[in-house]
């Protein structure tokens, strides 16, 4: 029987800041968003519509993003997100804890490296 994967491939949790920055530069629709997160290469997985629509309508009730209806006479009324200055403060907060968490996640390999893959090498 073969094992699978204890990490399985899904949406990862810091969608969000990435939904806030793709809003940063541009508004946007539902599925633009979600099209852009796969091609920008922001997550490693395909993104979950439901998930970024989920978060999308949190972000409004908290005030980081605003939303209004676009009707363009074919098909139907889409939703356009845009920033707010509280998302814009929101987004550069994510920014920063990112930072650090990388700085955290490199001490973590840093000693990965020096135990268990040198280990490894050794034997």
């Amino acid at each position: 029987m073969k094992k699978e994967s204890y990490l399985q491939a899904r949406t990862p949790r810091y969608i969000q800041p990435c939904i806030l920055l793709l809003l940063f530069h541009n508004k946007s629709y539902g599925y633009a968003l979600i099209e852009n997160l796969k091609k920008r290469a922001f997550i490693e997985t395909n993104p979950d519509p439901g998930i970024v629509y989920r978060v999308l309508r949190k972000f409004e009730k908290d005030g980081l993003v605003v939303s209004e209806w676009q009707n363009s006479g074919k098909g139907p009324a889409k939703r356009l997100y845009q920033l707010t200055p509280f998302g814009e403060k929101a987004l550069k907060e994510w920014g920063a804890m990112i930072r650090t968490k990388i700085e955290t996640l490199k001490n973590f390999l840093g000693a990965f490296d020096k135990t268990v893959i040198d280990k490894r090498v050794k034997k």
